[in-house]
């Protein structure tokens, strides 16, 4: 079972509402109708809470959106207004035992479900759990990415690398490609974004088994073994021409400059 990031962002938003629900609840009833100490400390407790679980969902999600961005930020903005009309509403309704019972209800599921999170996350599980979320994931992506592959056979000239070795890469061992998937997780149904993403790992994973024929180049020099000298300075001569060729239509498609 995976966590997908829409049910990471509903806990987020959900979370986040109560905790500035409850805020403005302490601030109109605790301060205004019945100055309870009581009831504004049962008010702050919920809203700490309710904050931990809703950045815990959001620290989970990143990689994933774009937290600057104006609509996340409006969406913040429009349920900070929501939970302030609400509590206000209540507060001119002086349905006070209503709230008291809901926020009673509420506080129960938000502190059992936090205190839950937390006594598993000691145990590992949720770290496994998560773990295997984010793998799930990428793997997702690399799937999208060499689907459109398959749909668009030499879309930036003849390939570089197969199917499969796209397939086969781990994740973690080259920072271009690795960059490129993720763009690919923020923006899956971006065709050029995929595209562009295609062209990066081609030219990264191409250019990496190119360093790796440099690197068995040198050894056969250190070590005296002619015979195969001419063989390697050829492949690595043939393989920057490709990828040079390669380069040339990828970054004319995709508007970059080239490096």
């Amino acid at each position: 079972m995976y966590i997908r990031i829409e049910h990471l962002q509903a806990i987020h938003y959900f979370y986040f509402f109560i905790g500035i629900f409850t805020l403005f609840s302490a601030v109109f009833y605790g301060l205004g109708r019945i100055f309870s100490y009581l009831f504004i400390i049962f008010c702050i407790i919920n809203t700490a809470i309710s904050f931990y679980v809703s950045i815990l969902a959001k620290r989970r999600l990143e990689g994933y959106i774009i937290f600057h961005s104006s609509g996340f930020i409006l969406r913040h903005a429009v349920l900070i207004i929501v939970a302030m009309g609400t509590a206000m509403l209540l507060w001119n309704l002086d349905i006070l035992e209503e709230l008291v019972t809901t926020l009673t209800t509420v506080n129960y599921f938000v502190f059992f479900a936090a205190l839950i999170w937390y006594l598993i996350a000691r145990i590992g599980f949720v770290k496994k759990l998560l773990d295997a979320y984010s793998d799930y994931m990428i793997k997702e992506a690399v799937k999208l990415i060499v689907n459109t592959k398959k749909k668009n056979p030499g879309y930036f000239g003849p390939e570089l690398v197969d199917e499969n070795q796209i397939i086969s890469y781990k994740y973690g061992t080259n920072p271009d490609v690795d960059n490129a998937i993720a763009r690919v997780l923020r923006d899956k149904k971006d065709r050029n974004t995929i595209l562009e993403a295609l062209g990066t790992i081609e030219i990264s994973l191409f250019r990496q088994s190119i360093e790796s024929l440099r690197k068995r180049l040198e050894d056969l020099k250190q070590s005296g073994n002619e015979s195969e000298i001419p063989k390697y300075e050829r492949l690595i001569q043939r393989g920057e021409k490709r990828l040079m060729e390669y380069e040339k239509i990828f970054y004319r498609k995709t508007g970059k400059e080239m490096l």
